[in-house]
């Protein structure tokens, strides 16, 4: 099941987005921390994100420290590491039950001997999937926040994993908390030498007593993190908190907020309800952030994801959001003559940052020559970029488009082709309804989808109904589509070459997902444009 962007891989790089749940009486960056566990590079990734001045290991049982950060290798048993923190000190802790002699380390047994030391339980968190890729953390003592995630932003990727889930739920609808923690397997706690009731770090605005969810908005190092704050007895968030991962990388979250007071100074109201609301721009743990409404409803791929759900529902959210798409195109749509910049100059520069085989350029040229014989080469819309099902939130019938962050990496006018969101949101809509589970799978759909003329499969048809009837609003040709699929691939090929070469990353051999995409669409390209010829 796909759940991120194309292009996505694993990074193996130290995040710390665990560093805004911290107090925020912790005046960030620390002189000096002492780091129990883990390897040096991790006490190097403290120094640089700005969470110390520098760091150190212990030179005996009595060294203390105002931050003691420990990490799931830790060794020392609970008594040894709470001795390490300092009078007014903080402690984070990561736990892993897994690991032998751990399981007895439950969050209330580990709170428990914390208390008795001198320490406050600030706040406890579920971490998923590990402590290697954390990209989940999941407040314990809000029962309704994390039912909230289970039903809002939770995928169960299997049978065991949705029984799982339904079991979860059921007893977090009870006051039956403590179980849950009794479950919990990895986590980590906060705790700190005060009484005090500050808020967390990543908390503008607060009110106090405030547990939140943080998951990490991306899939590589320059992914920024999202913060989701609830009150106490709050079944929803107050307002989601973009918090960008570095200096070098909070363009993007800023250029979010820009685009969202522009979008809704434009937008006619009834399509502005499909974007969420600019709060403001704030500073937290020396990090860029920007607040913004909280998307009511589950996210779509929560939705069309469900296990046997009937393809006339999935159906009908592809159409809802589709047709908002088409009314965004419509109202952002501007002739490519009075703009500055051309985005028809893809088909030509995709080739100087990507290599591409024989047939695949063959496909460009093809795509290129089409567009400019129809409407599509004549005029461009304003692009959301990765609108898909994981950025789409329903509240019924009302779509909301979330994550509109860009970087320096696209134009600042944010203009594409026409119909190219439409193409994207489709393409992962129907990897979901397919239940594609592997590469080969993904380019199997894809050409079902695009590529083959006659077909019964209900899915297709629909996508492709809906396809053409965002194509007839925005007035662009039918037999177009090929042209601005291959436009909208070639971009985020384009996209991920430059991004990963920013942050220092490799794709390997095998390149991006938008290049293996484009392949298999070249080894079928008379059949792809022949499919959107006849209808």
């Amino acid at each position: 099941m796909t759940s991120s962007p194309a292009g996505a891989a694993s990074d193996g790089s130290q995040r710390l987005d665990w560093v805004v749940l911290l107090p925020s009486t912790v005046e960030l960056p620390v002189d000096d921390a002492l780091v129990l566990g883990g390897d040096d590079a991790f006490g190097s990734a403290l120094v640089s994100g700005g969470v110390a001045e520098s760091w150190h290991r212990p030179d005996g049982p009595s060294d203390r420290a105002m931050l003691v950060v420990v990490r799931a290798d830790c060794p020392m048993d609970i008594e040894q590491i709470a001795r390490h923190v300092a009078p007014g000190g903080t402690l984070y802790m990561e736990v892993d039950r897994r690991r032998r002699g751990r399981h007895g380390r439950t969050p209330g047994a580990v709170g428990q001997i914390l208390r008795r030391l001198g320490l406050r339980v600030f706040s406890t968190h579920i971490v998923a999937p590990d402590f290697e890729r954390p990209r989940r953390y999941l407040p314990m003592e809000h029962r309704r926040a994390l039912r909230w995630y289970l039903r809002t932003l939770f995928i169960p990727g299997s049978a065991p994993t949705r029984l799982g889930s339904r079991a979860v739920s059921l007893v977090l609808a009870t006051p039956a908390t403590p179980l849950v923690k009794a479950m919990a397997q990895r986590y980590i706690m906060i705790a700190t030498s005060r009484s005090d009731e500050a808020p967390a770090v990543g908390v503008p605005l607060a009110r106090g007593g405030e547990r939140s969810i943080v998951l990490t908005s991306g899939y590589d190092s320059g992914s920024r993190a999202v913060l989701l704050p609830f009150e106490p007895r709050a079944a929803s968030p107050r307002f989601a908190v973009k918090i960008a991962s570095s200096p070098g990388t909070a363009i993007g979250t800023i250029r979010e907020h820009e685009r969202l007071i522009s979008l809704h100074a434009i937008l006619p109201p009834y399509i502005a309800r499909g974007v969420p609301e600019p709060v403001g721009r704030y500073t937290l743990a020396a990090r860029t952030a920007c607040v913004q409404s909280c998307a009511p409803g589950p996210l779509m791929n929560v939705l069309v994801g469900q296990w046997h759900r009937p393809v006339a529902e999935s159906c009908r959210d592809l159409d809802v959001v589709v047709d908002w798409l088409s009314d965004f195109g419509c109202a952002t749509q501007v002739e490519l003559s009075t703009v500055a910049s051309d985005w028809t100059s893809i088909y030509r520069h995709a080739a100087v940052v990507v290599e591409f085989p024989p047939d695949v350029v063959t496909l460009v040229a093809d795509a290129e020559r089409l567009a400019r014989s129809t409407r599509l080469g004549a005029c461009a819309v304003h692009q959301h970029y990765d609108a898909a099902p994981w950025n789409v939130h329903l509240d019924g019938t009302r779509p909301v488009l979330i994550d509109w962050e860009t970087d320096k990496l696209r134009p600042p006018d944010c203009l594409g082709p026409p119909l190219a969101d439409v193409l994207y949101l489709a393409t992962y809509w129907y990897f979901l309804v397919a239940r594609t589970r592997s590469h080969d799978a993904e380019e199997a759909a894809l050409v079902r989808l695009f590529a083959t003329p006659n077909t019964k499969d209900p899915a297709v048809l629909c996508a492709r109904s809906a396809i053409d009837r965002a194509a007839d609003r925005v007035g662009v040709e039918q037999r177009a589509v090929p042209a601005a699929l291959v436009a909208m691939w070639l971009e985020r090929a384009v996209y991920t070459h430059r991004r990963r070469a920013a942050l220092g990353e490799s794709l390997g051999a095998a390149g991006s997902r938008p290049e293996a995409y484009l392949r298999a669409l070249a080894e079928v390209s008379p059949s792809l444009f022949e499919t959107w010829t006849n209808g």
